[in-house]
This record gives C-alpha cells, sequence and structure tokens, in this order.
C-alpha cells in the first residue's frame, strides 16, 4: 500500500470536516422544524432576528395574544380535555353526569 499524498489527507480531512458540517445542519434543520410546528409566525420572525443578530430581542417586541397558532390548538385541546377530566374526577359521586 502506498503512503498517501498530501493532496490525498486534505482531501480526507475536508471530507471528514463535510460529513460534521452536514451532521450539524440536520440537527439544526429538525430543531427548526420543531419549533416552526409549536411557535406562531411571529415569535418564529422574532426568534430568526435574534439568533442572526439582525436585531436585539427587546421584550417590548414580543406581544402576549389571546389567538392561538395553528400549531398551538393541539397543545391547547389536550389541556383543556386533561382539565375536564380532572374536574370530573375531582366531583363527587352524586355531582356527575
Amino acid at each position: 500500500m502506498k503512503p498517501a499524498t498530501p493532496e490525498a489527507l486534505r482531501i480526507l480531512e475536508l471530507e471528514a470536516r463535510v460529513a460534521a458540517l452536514e451532521e450539524i445542519l440536520e440537527t439544526r434543520s429538525r430543531r427548526l422544524r420543531r419549533l416552526q410546528r409549536r411557535l406562531c409566525r411571529r415569535d418564529l420572525r422574532l426568534l430568526h432576528m435574534a439568533f442572526s443578530g439582525s436585531a436585539s430581542l427587546d421584550l417590548s417586541d414580543w406581544e402576549e395574544t389571546i389567538e392561538l397558532s395553528p400549531a398551538e390548538v393541539e397543545e391547547t385541546l389536550e389541556r383543556l380535555w386533561a382539565t375536564v377530566e380532572q374536574e370530573r374526577a375531582n366531583e363527587p359521586p352524586g355531582r356527575r353526569a
């Protein structure tokens, strides 16, 4: 077996770096997809601005709202049903419907 040339070693090094960067990108993409399912558009935009350095994250930019984003509907319904079930479980036997 021939000894590896400096060029061949450099190619191997670069291939390893590319593989590591691809893994980091895949992990980041999975995390971003999870955030997209959970956060409303405005919150996603604020997070993007904060992480990209294009703007500082100022809490005055963060608005509270009672409106649900599509990503929040399922979790909210699950919590509401859990509350109803808990209240039913705590009712005295004569009051249960």
